[in-house]
């Protein structure tokens, strides 16, 4: 085993005999790279794992990673394995960005995990939150130090989806959020209202959100992460232009409106 700097052009060597392994997922090559790009690839004692005719046993996606990205990485190489211990290589679950701040002591980590990639997504204009780009780690970690708000975020999603069932926190984590950054004032009393339900009268647009995630969970809907997102934004919005509101429309196909 020697531990060293694995180049692009020694990475790339590496892969040329490459014939025997999974198929390579382009998405986590990507995701590995921009981590190696950003400098979020530290030495951490994980293994490249070469047969002895030179086969990879283990690592296609990180050496895959370096030659995309065209960083050096420092890590462990063990050439000469036996061809068989491939089937007891990397059967373990990898570990989640929730597990990660669960270890790290942080409150509602998972909450607080999809609330964060949300964000993310959110930054990179990724909209309807669709599956791909999705942070690494430490892009999910990064965002989490810009934003320490988030924490508060997770927080009150979690306490008003217990008190108001048809709501997901991780919506209503997402969306505070969206609001904190343009006025938190109004925000803390947008979700007491979305909350509580007290005192909203016909054509509050608070009012017609409770209403449109209620009739949502009475009928069963399946309602994609960006529709409910979108649902809370077009509520905000009508709220602040003091704007009268009985119905939400938000479709899935919809324009994803922008809060002001």
């Amino acid at each position: 085993m020697a531990r060293m700097y694995v180049t692009p052009e020694l990475a790339a060597r590496f892969l040329e005999a490459n014939t025997h392994n999974r198929k390579l997922s382009e998405d986590r090559v990507r995701d590995y790279a921009r981590d190696m790009l950003a400098g979020h690839w530290p030495y951490n004692g994980e293994t490249i794992k070469v047969a002895e005719d030179g086969t990879i046993i283990d690592g296609q996606h990180r050496l895959a990673a370096i030659v995309l990205s065209n960083a050096m990485v420092e890590m462990e190489v063990i050439t000469g394995l036996p061809m068989e211990v491939q089937a007891t290589v990397d059967t373990g679950r990898r570990r989640s960005v929730g597990d990660t701040l669960t270890l790290q002591g942080e409150q509602y980590s998972r909450n607080l995990a999809a609330i964060t990639a949300k964000v993310w997504q959110w930054d990179n204009k990724n909209y309807r939150f669709s599956t791909r780009p999705s942070p690494t780690a430490a892009e999910a970690l990064e965002t989490l130090e810009k934003y320490p708000s988030l924490r508060r975020s997770a927080e009150l999603g979690h306490r008003v989806a217990l008190s108001f069932r048809p709501a997901r926190a991780s919506v209503l984590g997402t969306a505070h959020h969206l609001f904190l950054q343009i006025d938190p004032d109004a925000t803390a009393l947008f979700m007491a209202q979305l909350e509580t339900g007290a005192d909203l009268a016909h054509g509050h647009p608070v009012l017609a959100l409770r209403n449109r995630f209620t009739q949502d969970r009475l009928q069963q809907r399946a309602v994609p992460f960006h529709v409910g997102v979108g649902c809370c934004i077009r509520a905000w919005n009508a709220t602040r232009a003091g704007e009268s509101l009985t119905i939400i429309k938000m479709t899935a196909d919809a324009t994803m409106p922008k809060p002001v």
